[in-house]
């Protein structure tokens, strides 16, 4: 005896699958969103300092432009102006050898220059007109805090290269990518 079944009945088991398919897919990322367990898991691996540090530097060497100074004419820049580390008009970060070598004291270099760069952006007003009374209430608090030594007023430059240098390890700190214990030895007194 032969049956034949209707032309839909291929068409209901198809249907019946996908709707299967689609419900373990809910009840599977449902199951892996529930919070309740996090409490008992590892901490992240992006909470790890060095990891942390190693994926911002993998970043920066990717895509922002890390420049080793190897040639005559990079060094004597870096001397020029002296610099471990410099902020090019291209927007690449050109580093001594010995800096690029050492996370820390690059992330700390690359932090002082956009720093600075803010700085030159906030003194320049381009943004916007506020940000000119922004600037000089910055070097009013640092001239406050940080009277010059000699009695020779500050730079322009020398008050940007002093707010880029409390912000450089302070933010390393924050965020936890350096402990008090891993900074140079001239910079725990500054801070």
């Amino acid at each position: 005896m032969v049956t034949f079944l209707p032309l839909w009945y291929g068409k209901i088991n198809r249907m019946k699958s996908i709707a299967r398919s689609i419900l373990c897919i809910l009840i599977i990322t449902s199951l892996i969103a529930d919070t309740a367990g996090w409490g008992l898991s590892p901490i992240p691996a992006s909470q790890n300092p060095q990891v942390k540090r190693d994926v911002i530097l993998e970043y920066y060497w990717r895509t922002r432009g890390i420049i080793v100074a190897g040639s005559k004419d990079d060094q004597a820049l870096l001397r020029r102006n002296n610099a471990d580390c410099l902020l090019l008009s291209c927007g690449k970060y050109l580093v001594e050898p010995h800096v690029a070598g050492d996370n820390v004291r690059l992330l700390g270099g690359i932090i002082h220059e956009d720093v600075e760069a803010v700085m030159q952006i906030l003194a320049s007003g381009i943004l916007s007109p506020e940000d000119r009374y922004k600037y000089r209430a910055i070097t009013e608090l640092v001239v406050r805090f940080f009277p010059p030594e000699d009695g020779i007023p500050y730079t322009e430059l020398a008050i940007n290269h002093l707010v880029a240098r409390m912000f450089q390890w302070r933010a390393l700190m924050e965020e936890k990518l350096m402990t008090a214990g891993d900074l140079p030895l001239p910079e725990r007194s500054f801070m």
